[in-house]
């Protein structure tokens, strides 16, 4: 479980470094086609770490003090 929230954070931050690194004129195609696979691997990130902490919840993985 927490290997697929570490996973899918790796691939969000890949994705805004793929848009960002860029600092010459790109198309909007390109641009738009970037901005989507963040966008897409943002929503994955937020999936994993919900299921991540539910994970957690459940099992009591870690206590509360």
């Amino acid at each position: 479980m927490s290997d697929e929230f570490a996973i899918a954070t790796r691939l969000y931050y890949e994705a805004v470094v793929a848009l960002t690194r860029n600092h010459v004129p790109i198309s909007s195609t390109d641009y738009e086609r970037l901005r989507e696979a963040a966008e897409g691997a943002r929503l994955l990130t937020e999936v994993r770490r919900i299921r991540f902490e539910e994970h957690i919840q459940g099992h009591q993985c870690v206590s509360e003090d």
